[in-house]
């Protein structure tokens, strides 16, 4: 029985351990949701946004004493993360709409080799979109030194321009594909893809997106720990600036 408490308490120091890992790993982890308006603006366009994450799928953590453990079934481990955009965007004739920026943090979206350079951290996006003040439909690639990506999109706002706060909703999903394979069971350069949906509203966004690591477990490591996952969860708040959300009545 003294045998069997024992082990309850080290298995639970050692969940205890992995979730505190996962929560002080993923401030680091570098996977960026879709991070721009679906409706391109006319003029600048700036985001800021931070996003609880849930890692679930295999997932567990790593130490220099007992190696690395999956964590069991039903035990999601969180984290936190920022990310930044920038840009700019041209709406054509009232209905194409062009736009183009740089995000931040890429490596782990598009899958940069580990030790890879700070240069790995930016990527570069751009979007095309089909547009009306009750819809849009939008497609767009990424790229970055270690891959690509190509998102599509679309969104509706049922009030167009009658209300100044009119609220839109929208979905995406989005494939990417480093520029070479390297699959392995930890880190491997694989494809990923996530699908997420985002309601906006003025220069308030939050967004839900699932992420999926096709191949092995995406590993963030923080001192002498790690934690890996092969699915996430981002639940994004953010802000959005532009001309129009700038616009003072």
């Amino acid at each position: 029985m003294l045998r069997t408490r024992l082990h309850m308490i080290i298995r639970r120091r050692r969940t205890t351990a992995i979730a505190a890992a996962a929560f002080l790993t993923a401030t680091s982890a570098c996977v960026t949701p879709m991070m721009h308006p679906i409706r391109v603006p006319d003029g600048f366009v700036a985001e800021a946004a931070l996003s609880p994450i849930i890692f679930t799928g295999r997932h567990g953590g790593c130490d220099n004493e007992t190696g690395c453990t999956d964590s069991r079934t039903g035990e999601p481990d969180a984290g936190i993360n920022i990310h930044l955009t920038g840009g700019y965007g041209t709406v054509l004739a009232d209905t194409f709409g062009i736009m183009g920026g740089i995000y931040m943090p890429a490596q782990d979206t598009l899958k940069a080799a580990v030790g890879a350079g700070l240069y790995s951290f930016l990527a570069a996006w751009g979007w095309f979109t089909v547009q009306c003040p009750w819809a849009v439909l939008g497609v767009g690639p990424e790229f970055g030194v270690s891959g690509w990506a190509l998102a599509v999109g679309g969104s509706v706002r049922p009030f167009g321009d009658d209300l100044s706060w009119s609220p839109e909703l929208g979905v995406y999903g989005r494939v990417g594909r480093p520029w070479e394979l390297h699959p392995k069971e930890f880190n491997g350069q694989v494809p990923g893809w996530d699908v997420g949906v985002r309601l906006q509203v003025e220069f308030l966004f939050l967004q839900y997106a699932y992420y999926r690591h096709t191949s092995g477990v995406m590993d963030f490591t923080i001192w002498e720990t790690s934690v890996y996952t092969d699915t996430m969860h981002f639940i994004t708040l953010g802000i959005t600036l532009t001309p129009d959300t700038l616009e003072q009545d």
